[in-house]
């Protein structure tokens, strides 16, 4: 399972570097709005999914919540940014489908620490 969440490391830095990139593009380019937003989402969930990548509980649990992250913030910022650039978005349900998987991965996680802090009350 360590490979799994080493694998991590690639679309951590990826979404780090794509979200800089939008960022530099919101504030220097004529872009809609949406791009910086797409910049906030890929920025944001960089770090956490680096973190889970190096010190999560090698569990299967920790790992859906870890794949949930990648896939929400990359759906999610990937198309929102495409869609910024081209004027159109090229695939419509990716964006929604990326914030539900956003959302499930961090209510995931939510229940991970629910269960190991009652784990470790008992």
């Amino acid at each position: 399972m360590d490979r799994y969440f080493g694998a991590l490391l690639i679309p951590a830095g990826l979404l780090g570097t794509l979200g800089v990139a939008a960022a530099a593009a919101a504030a220097h380019g004529s872009f809609p709005p949406s791009l910086q937003s797409a910049a906030l989402i890929m920025l944001v969930h960089a770090g956490p999914i680096l973190a889970l990548a190096l010190v999560a509980p090698r569990e299967i649990l920790w790992l859906i919540a870890s794949l949930l992250l990648t896939l929400g913030a990359l759906l999610f910022g990937i198309e929102v940014s495409l869609s910024a650039i081209l004027g159109a978005p090229p695939l419509p349900l990716a964006a929604p489908m990326g914030g539900w998987c956003l959302m499930l991965g961090w209510l995931t996680l939510a229940g991970l620490g629910v269960h190991q802090s009652l784990k470790r009350s008992v």
